[in-house]
């Protein structure tokens, strides 16, 4: 057994991590794109740091999530690249896993590699649903949503109708985009799209801290570059990577289709979403006139409670 599963081993290589091996810069900014959309969802935890007894916690689990998964796809990729050729990968790669566990052993075990596939689509899904929820309800608050994102569990006090909201517009979108491809054709125009929007995301974060945080540029060589150099830097590349994909997606095509394959359709999906969430910032501001954009921030939601009205939220909620 020994001597068949590691008979095709091929050596390890550090041209393996090579960003300058690539036969293109177009395929470079894909594949850093995918690699923001796989370590999406670690600042999850930071959604929650007001459910917590004492905030530094949340902070904690954070980054350990953030180095925990790095091991974890340094790991995968040293164990595929060991295990499998270049063109094995290539001709089994929307079957890689089930193909794995048919190499490491037989039936039943041989299903474990879809088992934990289909344990890290329930992460996944609950990475993406709790912050959401949890960030739309401070949008509800502020008064830049609707008051429906402010409603809460009655007992847990967290976000329970915004949960089922985000939820049934997640099922819809993934039901009408059945008919635009082959699954393994939509999860990669997702990971594309998403990797994009997250990109975009993540260097306003950047920004932001950068800006916040101004006034640590005087505060020492490792507060300015922690705090305001390093996310500044890497809003910039973010925002880079992200424009240079989505010109390089819209270009490769000639025309606008309906498909998961075509690059002007995978270039207006994070444009579309980009440009309806500054229509919601237009209406909130002058025509809800939103607190949040007076400087009024911070309100307490309102909480559903089925007895007695809706009534102050706890402020273990947020």
């Amino acid at each position: 057994m020994r001597g068949t599963l590691f008979a095709g081993h091929h050596a390890f290589s550090l041209g393996w991590f090579n960003p300058f091996g690539f036969d293109s810069v177009s395929v470079l900014a894909a594949g850093l794109v995918v690699s923001v959309y796989i370590f999406w969802g670690w600042d999850s935890v930071f959604a929650v740091t007001e459910e917590t007894r004492d905030p530094r916690d949340a902070a904690r689990a954070g980054y350990s999530s953030l180095l925990l998964m790095l091991g974890m796809f340094l790991l995968a990729a040293v164990s595929f690249g060991r295990m499998f050729s270049v063109p094995e990968m290539t001709a089994h790669a929307s079957q890689l896993l089930p193909y794995l566990g048919s190499r490491l052993a037989s039936e039943p075990l041989a299903a474990l590699p879809l088992l934990a596939l289909l344990c890290s689509s329930v992460a996944s899904l609950q990475a993406g649903v709790l912050p959401v929820a949890r960030n739309t309800l401070a949008m509800g608050r502020d008064q830049t949503l609707g008051r429906i994102w402010t409603r809460l569990h009655p007992r847990y006090a967290t976000p329970a109708i915004g949960t089922l909201l985000v939820t049934g517009i997640a099922a819809t979108i993934a039901s009408l985009a059945i008919g635009i491809g082959t699954l393994n054709q939509v999860v990669a125009a997702a990971a594309t799209s998403i990797g994009t929007l997250v990109s975009l995301y993540y260097a306003l974060c950047g920004l932001a801290c950068a800006v916040r945080f101004a006034d640590r540029l005087r505060a020492g060589v490792f507060p300015a570059l922690r705090d305001v150099v390093i996310p500044a830097l890497s809003a910039v590349v973010l925002l880079t990577l992200g424009g240079y994909l989505t010109y390089h997606n819209w270009t490769t095509s000639p025309s606008f289709a309906l498909d998961a394959t075509n690059g002007r359709f995978l270039a207006s999906v994070p444009l579309a979403i980009l440009v309806a969430g500054l229509c919601f910032s237009v209406w909130a501001k002058w025509g809800r006139r939103a607190a949040f954009f007076r400087g009024a921030i911070g309100e307490t939601p309102a909480r559903l409670d089925p007895a007695e009205g809706p009534t102050a939220a706890p402020a273990q909620a947020g």
